[in-house]
């Protein structure tokens, strides 16, 4: 039986190596992703329909005029440097002031909502928002972190029918070894995979950003008076790097991203 279960598990490592291997633009890290992109589209859309149904689209037309230059701008480096004929790049406001944060989902679909507009005091500091999102989208994190969660409830499910298996374990036991089985694939898979791809986001939305024309130094402003959680948990069982991390990250890029800096003024909105 363990026999069959390790051919199985070395047969599903190497459909994930050869079938679904590529890599990150940019950053260059190795993917494994093994939804195709007509699939990925549609989950686009799917989400899009979600988020439209739930909130209004702001009317406020200075700021849906700003978003959009900004974005196209930025949309432009992107058309030019990789292959995203097949993306649907939409900027959609959103009405809700309660609400800062921004979103691209899967094929382009990009949503800032309201409540991000008071800490963005100029375009530069939009474009890194607005360049951070189009990154999850162009990389196809999303897509990515799902063959990440079948490897990951593939490998909690093999451990736990090995549990199953040990006749030396009492069954409280084996309840709470299986708890921990789910526990561990989350920190040694899932979250490590969502803090990847935040970084990432970060240093691809930055180089699109700054081909585009927007000073990469805006990250540094913006994150600055962006409010943070009080309490900071530690970076291994977070989803999201922590801010201290972050900055730290993107100060150790920021000579190679102004080299790439074209621009000389910031223009304030």
């Amino acid at each position: 039986m363990f026999q069959s279960f390790f051919k199985y598990l070395l047969s599903l490592l190497l459909f994930f190596t050869f079938i679904g291997c590529s890599k990150a633009p940019i950053t260059n890290r190795n993917q494994i992703i093994t939804t195709d992109k007509s699939k990925e589209l549609a989950l686009g859309k799917k989400m899009s329909n979600r988020i439209l149904r739930r909130t209004t689209i702001s009317k406020n037309k200075k700021a849906i005029d700003i978003v959009n230059e900004v974005g196209m701008k930025i949309v432009k480096v992107v058309n030019q440097d990789y292959n995203t004929t097949n993306y649907e790049w939409k900027f959609t406001v959103l009405d809700d002031k309660f609400k800062a944060s921004a979103v691209c989902l899967p094929g382009g679909r990009v949503f800032i909502y309201s409540g991000l507009f008071p800490y963005l005091d100029n375009k530069d500091e939009l474009a890194v928002v607005l360049g951070h999102e189009i990154a999850h989208a162009l990389a196809r994190h999303k897509v990515e972190r799902k063959a990440s969660s079948i490897m990951s409830n593939f490998s909690a499910s093999i451990i736990k029918i090995l549990i199953d298996e040990d006749k030396s374990i009492l069954k409280i036991q084996k309840d709470r070894e299986k708890n921990r089985a789910d526990e561990m694939m989350k920190e040694w898979v899932v979250l490590p995979y969502s803090r990847t791809h935040e970084y990432e986001a970060d240093h691809i939305g930055l180089v699109l950003s700054t081909k585009a024309g927007y000073n990469p130094k805006a990250f540094l402003s913006f994150w600055r008076k962006f409010p943070q959680e009080s309490i900071v948990k530690p970076e291994y069982s977070s989803t999201h790097p922590t801010p201290v991390n972050r900055m730290k990250k993107i100060e150790a890029l920021m000579p190679s991203l102004m080299l790439l800096y074209n621009k000389d003024s910031k223009e304030h909105f």
